[in-house]
């Protein structure tokens, strides 16, 4: 739940006018939700076999 915090504080502040989207928000926001993965555990299935 700690590793999603950045994700919450980035949509947050773009929704109240605080920040604009830029590229270096999106990277972070994606790598703090695969960060958030890893430390569940979550599996990811390989599309092909």
């Amino acid at each position: 739940m700690v590793a999603l915090f950045p994700v919450i504080g980035g949509i947050a502040s773009v929704l109240i006018g605080e920040s604009t989207v830029s590229i270096y928000l999106i990277v972070g926001c994606l790598s703090s939700c695969i960060g958030a993965a890893i430390a569940l555990g979550f599996k990811i299935k390989p599309i092909l076999r």
